[in-house]
């Protein structure tokens, strides 16, 4: 995982974090890192931790003791700045208006038995409201972003939750406390609509339950928790990536052939298609056109599959859901510089495919001798008998060996013809167990 951290208007500190650092550490420990570097390199000018915090570009401040896996994203640009005094909305708006005097007020004192102690109205204080959302994208429409920013939510609760549930069958005392820690971060993120109150119109005749993408996703939070169980992590890779081809690898062959200015609503009509699983469909799918030789259908391809990694990376750098960065990445892809760009790129990831290509073809090859040349053994020797034809071969006289190496039948007869009859039938017995000889194999006798 890799993080850009930025302090004084500059870029400060690329940092490569460990990966167990996700899961096992704060946000804190990054600006511990941070400052210790800076410190070294500025002894004069030091830094004094209990000052800073850590900030998105966009000045929203990062929770220190959030984990690092839950707040931030990989390649994520930070910002380590001064501590911000940070006010509740709620609050803003009252400090806004006109403060009445406490003092003069006939406002009761707070005991047993005022109105602040018969309600408490606490658990409103964090409230995120959905429909309230202030950090709209300029180029997304309001509504599908209060949606999508609800469906992310969703998502990563009902990934909580399978976690948890997996954590409460094992009973020990760590998985006791990795609940604890989970329902702490949720705690953290603030309450929304959903920790309040639950309705019974979710899935009414218009909207017939969760869309196929939203299931792919769920599918996947699934996946990650049976991580935990002693099904091994490769074979829940590949089954999953076998069900990505069944179901969805007709799109992305059509996908693959599409002008960019068709993209951007084929790709809002099947979302299913921004998946990890789909950038690795293209890359086999492409390195079969090379090698098929369809070069001109391997470099359309290729363009294809940069620009549904661009949105990808967009929305994992902008960490929104990834339907939310289709129209901003098209809108800008398809302007005339950007699109010679994006040509070029392709120029250069085709050459890599072509090349690949080469050494797949000659790995098939090599594969192909070492085995038409590798040695037999014993057992895959063996005839229909049960003996070895090499170790009879060496057992026979030396008239018939020569007459078995010149494959001539009247040599070999006349051999035969030389012999006892008693001598005769046990060195053809040999050579029928052996597969040396195959009655009836082409000749008369």
């Amino acid at each position: 995982m890799k993080v850009y951290l930025h302090h004084d208007g500059a870029l400060s500190m690329k940092a490569k974090l460990p990966k167990k650092w996700k899961t096992e550490k704060c946000v804190s420990d990054i600006l511990e890192l941070f400052v210790e570097d800076y410190n070294k390199k500025n002894k004069d000018i030091p830094l004094d931790i209990a000052n800073l915090g850590i900030f998105e570009k966009t000045g929203t401040p990062i929770p220190l003791n959030a984990s690092i896996g839950t707040a931030i994203q990989d390649y994520q640009d930070l910002v380590v700045d001064e501590k911000k005094e940070v006010v509740a909305p709620f609050v803003q708006a009252v400090l806004d208006g006109v403060k009445p005097n406490s003092s003069s007020s006939g406002q009761p004192k707070e005991g047993k038995g005022t109105t602040k102690d018969r309600f408490n109205y606490a658990k409103w204080d964090n409230l995120d409201l959905s429909d309230d959302e202030k950090d709209f994208h300029p180029n997304i429409d309001n509504n599908l972003m209060i949606r999508l920013k609800r469906e992310k939510r969703e998502q990563m609760r009902a990934e909580e939750d399978a976690v948890i549930a997996k954590l409460k069958e094992e009973g020990t005392p760590e998985a006791t406390a990795e609940i604890e820690r989970i329902l702490s971060e949720r705690e953290k993120r603030g309450l929304c609509g959903e920790d309040l109150c639950k309705d019974a119109w979710s899935y009414t005749s218009v909207n017939k339950g969760d869309s196929e993408f939203t299931k792919i996703q769920k599918e996947k939070a699934a996946k990650v928790a049976a991580r935990g169980t002693a099904v091994a992590p490769e074979a829940i890779e590949e089954k999953s990536y076998s069900e990505f081809k069944d179901k969805y690898y007709g799109y992305m062959e059509e996908y693959a052939q599409m002008e960019p200015d068709k993209c951007e609503d084929f790709i809002m009509e099947h979302p299913e298609v921004l998946q990890e699983e789909a950038a690795g469909h293209m890359l086999i799918y492409m390195l079969n056109l090379e090698m098929a030789g369809k070069t001109t259908q391997m470099k359309k391809a290729a363009r294809q599959y940069l620009m549904l990694q661009n949105i990808l990376d967009l929305s994992k750098q902008s960490r929104q859901d990834p339907r939310a960065a289709i129209r901003p990445f098209f809108k800008e892809i398809l302007q005339e510089e950007k699109m010679a760009q994006l040509n070029k790129e392709t120029d250069t990831f085709a050459e890599k495919i072509r090349k690949r290509a080469i050494d797949k073809a000659a790995e098939m090859s090599a594969e192909e001798d070492e085995y038409e040349e590798r040695e037999l053994t014993r057992e895959e020797r063996l005839g229909p008998g049960g003996l070895d034809p090499v170790e009879v071969f060496d057992s026979l006289p030396r008239e018939l060996q020569e007459a078995f190496e010149s494959k001539d039948i009247s040599a070999l007869q006349n051999v035969i013809k030389g012999m006892s009859q008693e001598d005769a039938q046990f060195y053809m017995k040999q050579c029928e167990d052996s597969g040396l000889w195959v009655p009836g194999g082409g000749s008369d006798e």
